[in-house]
């Protein structure tokens, strides 16, 4: 799922928000990623205090159709990212716990999410609240895209924030990219945390979504006539 959204910006330009739905999630698990049709349906990152529902959480996103209609709408690779978002929509039970969770880029696209094949295990070694490095997990980058502190209000309330655009995260967001596949991992940081939300199979809500922000890159001459006029507002006020 797609959406676009366009937004007014001053001077004239326009900046345009688009966003996929992810295509798959994961809540790894010491047994392995949680098997559907809940594993598909809920996703959960849950400290070591959960002990075998002790979780971290992975989502792919394919962002080809928001670059095509970026291309479209301000000319093949004419567009720059200033911004992404992630929003999360909570799905909330009676185990959902407050706690920090960080999100992380991983530029592993490959590996399985299934659960009866894929390698990937929540390992308990890795403290505070269990992460998805090492052999049994996803190589990511090493500075969080965001941390944030959930807390649990209602079913169907969605948190939105703001992402780091680190250079992994940049380099499939930006136009021309060599690969439009996104891979996120979400990692609690406590041992007591058990944010709950709704995954991409859900009946009710959406799943995860990654939200690019973008805007036309401006011609040589604008550029050349906005330096012009800011020399003439300068020359006025003196």
């Amino acid at each position: 799922m797609s959406r676009f959204l366009a937004i007014a910006c001053a001077m004239g330009c326009s900046a345009s928000v688009l966003g996929a739905e992810a295509f798959s999630n994961a809540t790894v698990q010491p047994g392995g990623p949680r098997p559907p049709t809940s594993g598909e349906a809920f996703f959960n990152i849950e400290g070591n205090a959960n002990g075998n529902f002790a979780s971290w959480g992975a989502a792919r996103f394919d962002m080809t159709a928001d670059k095509a209609a970026l291309d479209a709408l301000y000319g093949v690779n004419n567009w720059v990212v200033t911004g992404a978002r992630l929003k999360l929509t909570q799905s909330n039970a009676a185990f959902s716990t407050a706690g920090d969770v960080s999100v992380f880029f991983s530029s592993n696209n490959s590996t399985s999410f299934d659960s009866g094949t894929s390698p990937l295990r929540f390992n308990a070694g890795f403290l505070p609240g269990g992460n998805s490095q090492g052999a049994d997990g996803l190589v990511r980058e090493a500075t969080a895209l965001v941390t944030y502190t959930y807390t649990p209000i209602a079913s169907g309330t969605i948190d939105t924030y703001n992402l780091i655009l680190s250079p992994g995260l940049l380099s499939r967001l930006m136009a021309g990219s060599a690969s439009n596949i996104v891979t996120l991992t979400f990692e609690g940081q406590s041992d007591t945390v058990a944010a709950t939300y709704a995954g991409f199979s859900n009946f009710t809500y959406d799943g995860p979504v990654l939200e690019i922000i973008a805007e036309q890159v401006p011609a040589p001459g604008s550029l050349a006539l906005l330096g012009l006029s800011g020399l003439i507002a300068g020359r006025r006020r003196r």
